[in-house]
């Protein structure tokens, strides 16, 4: 196999500066082709109960939207490296259904504000995640401006399966459409003990690159962000006791984008309410049925006539539930960008 220009970075961690020439198969050395080549034998089939989905994180022309749709792919998009990488830790969670998923992200995109925060320090952290059987796995394909060593090198380190070049051409798509068809492997999976030195140091460097930023710029989840979210996807009761928006406000919009989208913000929810019906029960049983629907007058009549707890106890657990929601909120920003979960 032919060797690529180095890829220098360091890794804090170990304390140690890696150099090292990363051999790159031929299938990724030029504009590839062939799905074959990038499937395992015996690849396991995706069965065909959802429609695949590509999450395209960065830029992506109008055209190659439109192409993209009519290769009846379902389609989610985030300009923001950070906005994107909370989406795709919300749809790859191992609670999560398993569903045909191509991630699609610009080589060139970058966040502005932290410009460290680079397409292939998001790869490189989601494929760690993936190998320590954190998040399911998804097809992690990048698109370059044009196909050069500089950027296939450094795609092969960080965990991309496949690089293709931009604008995306029939044959691309006729490949997402037989990759995606597959379970994605975990990345990584068949390189050499001695590449994977430098492949395990360059994704942990990258994991606590993208947990220190979000560790800063991320506030904390209150109860009223909780409110906000809940008055919008259910029939809480708004902070201010009107009516429901007919448009979300920029407090709603931030907070389902920070949970993946509405609809990735009710599987949550749904998933917390489960979680608590041995922790919290009356929390867990009252969450649910303001996911099912119910208002707040219902859920306490059915509480008070099934003759369990008195009235002025369910309203009060009522009054408290943004507040549970946003400790269970909290406790998981602070586990993840925990330090010590690098050391496992």
């Amino acid at each position: 196999m032919p060797h690529l220009s180095s890829l220098s970075y360091q890794d804090e961690f170990a304390g140690a500066v890696y150099t090292g020439y990363l051999p790159m198969p031929h299938a990724l050395a030029r504009p590839a082709r062939y799905p074959a080549k990038l499937l395992p034998e015996r690849a396991p089939v995706m069965p065909k109960i959802h429609r695949p989905h590509v999450i395209a994180i960065g830029a992506l022309a109008q055209q190659q939207r439109h192409a993209l749709r009519a290769a009846r792919f379902a389609l989610s998009s985030s300009l923001s490296l950070a906005e994107g990488y909370l989406l795709l830790r919300q749809k790859l969670a191992l609670s999560a259904s398993p569903r045909p998923l191509i991630v699609l992200v610009d080589l060139t995109a970058s966040e502005p504000d932290t410009p460290e925060w680079t397409a292939a320090l998001l790869i490189a952290a989601l494929a760690r995640q993936m190998r320590r059987d954190e998040l399911r796995t998804a097809w992690l394909i990048g698109i370059a401006p044009a196909a050069t060593t500089a950027f296939e090198a450094e795609a092969q380190v960080a965990g991309f399966h496949h690089i293709v070049t931009a604008p995306l051409n029939e044959e691309d798509l006729t490949t997402l459409q037989e990759l995606v068809a597959h379970v994605a492997p975990i990345p990584h999976v068949e390189t050499s003990p001695e590449v994977m030195i430098a492949v395990e140091a360059y994704q942990r460097t990258a994991q606590r690159v993208i947990d220190a930023i979000l560790a800063v710029s991320l506030p904390l989840w209150t109860s009223d962000d909780v409110q906000a979210i809940l008055s919008w996807l259910t029939r809480y009761p708004s902070a201010n006791g009107g009516e429901r928006l007919r448009q979300p406000n920029a407090q709603i919009r931030q907070g389902l984008r920070r949970l993946g989208g509405p609809h990735a913000a009710y599987e949550r929810l749904a998933a917390m309410a489960a979680q608590w019906q041995e922790r919290y029960p009356l929390y867990g049983a009252i969450l649910d049925r303001f996911l099912a629907g119910y208002e707040r007058r219902e859920i306490v009549k059915q509480f008070v006539d099934e003759g369990f707890y008195e009235d002025s106890r369910i309203y009060a657990c009522i009054k408290q539930l943004p507040e549970r929601i946003a400790a269970e909120l909290r406790l998981e920003q602070v586990t993840s960008h925990d330090p010590e979960n690098d050391r496992r």
